[in-house]
């Protein structure tokens, strides 16, 4: 009989202005066998008082006994886990209300291993990049299938869907069975710098199913400390998540590519260390060069001009290596400077997206954003948010005022 016991675990370096909140949609979950495992990454801030003042049973502290990368600081936390299933929160990221019961509800009815689900987000006050900050991003959708893992894996690695649609420690849940069978009996998990995209792509390879949710269960949180979106910006320092990302002592990157800030190349990288070590994954083809460094321009020629500089060079080098000339890729792929529309708030019935400013609903911190978020997907899911639903409601709402202008 699988076990349903469920592991969170929370790594975390120096940020306990963030880490409480997401302890506090942790500890407010609803689920009897669950562990909340923070890993503090040698913190030197007030990360043990926070924990401390949390004041939950379910919530054990582990510390490292120096400062590691963010991929061993990952295997550090999952090497606490025997049995159950596993997610890995970040620190600044927040479960909605009732989440973990019900992704188990889901898995033990499919009998899968793993789950993904559509990418919600709350950029937190203060953050950088993206929407402005205290905001909710949130995906309108329901429902959820079992899908092929191999499908699913083929079309993520050409590039066709988005590495986000597979199963991950991070945007899904994983169970540690599956985990152990991609490492094949040995005792390290990740082997990149990336570890939420090689869980992704290592375990896809280890399942032959998973399910996928159109409903999410997850915001995540964007921060001041994000990495992600460090490396998206156009101006670092020696103190920016993405210079001391760099700079830990990482997983060296794969030397067939060529580290710039390039969502294909992760993907490539990742997929390459998961063929080179996952039991049968050198089965799995190799992603073409061509393939890759025209996915790389494409995606660059609608960044910032720093980036697309970025790439260039590495999609230079990259060609080099494979005795190829770039020239080619790289003038198909001109630097658009295309700015982005993504700011506006309101209901796009077209993508199925409500964005919401915090302040409209008093609203400061990732935790209050999973609790609205779950009570806008419980609205959608009663009918009252969907498109019907508005249609009917805009249609009373026009017939009263005619009415109204009628009887003048």
């Amino acid at each position: 009989m699988k076990s349903r016991r469920v592991t969170i675990l929370i790594p975390t370096r120096n940020r306990a202005d963030t880490l409480h909140c997401t302890l506090k949609s942790c500890v407010s979950q609803n689920y009897d066998q669950l562990d909340i495992l923070v890993s503090d990454n040698h913190s030197e801030d007030r990360t043990a008082e926070v924990v401390a003042a949390a004041a939950d049973p379910r919530i054990r502290r582990v510390k490292t006994e120096r400062r590691l990368g963010m991929s061993q600081n990952w295997e550090f936390a999952l090497s606490h886990v025997d049995d159950g299933y596993v997610l890995t929160l970040g620190d600044d990221d927040a479960l909605l209300p009732n989440a973990i019961r019900d992704i188990v509800r889901i898995l033990e009815e499919t009998d899968c291993e793993a789950i993904a689900w559509r990418e919600a987000k709350y950029y937190w006050p203060g953050s950088v990049g993206g929407l402005r900050p205290n905001t909710l991003r949130l995906p309108l959708r329901s429902g959820w299938r079992v899908e092929s893992a191999t499908e699913w894996l083929t079309k993520v690695v050409g590039f066709q869907e988005p590495y986000t649609r597979l199963p991950s420690l991070y945007w899904g849940v994983l169970s540690r069975d599956a985990i152990r069978r991609a490492t094949g009996g040995s005792l390290q998990f990740f082997h990149s710098l990336n570890p939420d995209l090689y869980s992704a792509l290592s375990v896809t390879m280890a399942i032959d199913r998973f399910v996928w949710s159109e409903r999410p269960y997850r915001l995540n949180g964007l921060s001041k400390h994000s990495t992600g979106v460090s490396f998206g910006a156009v101006e670092t320092n020696k103190h920016s998540p993405r210079e001391q990302f760099l700079n830990e002592g990482n997983h060296p990157f794969h030397p067939d590519y060529v580290l710039v800030p390039s969502s294909p190349v992760y993907v490539a990288e990742a997929y390459q260390q998961a063929r080179e070590h996952v039991p049968g994954g050198m089965r799995n083809p190799e992603i073409p060069l061509e393939l890759l460094t025209e996915h790389m321009m494409r995606d660059a020629a609608v960044s910032s001009e720093v980036v697309y500089g970025q790439v260039v060079e590495g999609v230079r080098e990259m060609m080099r290596r494979g005795g190829q000339a770039a020239d080619a890729v790289i003038a198909a792929h001109p630097f658009l400077n295309v700015k982005s529309t993504d700011s506006d708030l309101g209901l796009s019935l077209g993508h199925m997206t409500m964005k919401l400013d915090g302040d409209d609903f008093a609203v400061s911190d990732v935790h209050g954003a999973a609790t609205l978020a779950y009570t806008i997907v419980r609205l959608f899911e009663g009918g009252y948010l969907s498109p019907r639903g508005i249609a009917q409601r805009a249609l009373g709402a026009l017939r009263r005022r005619v009415a109204r202008l009628t009887q003048r």
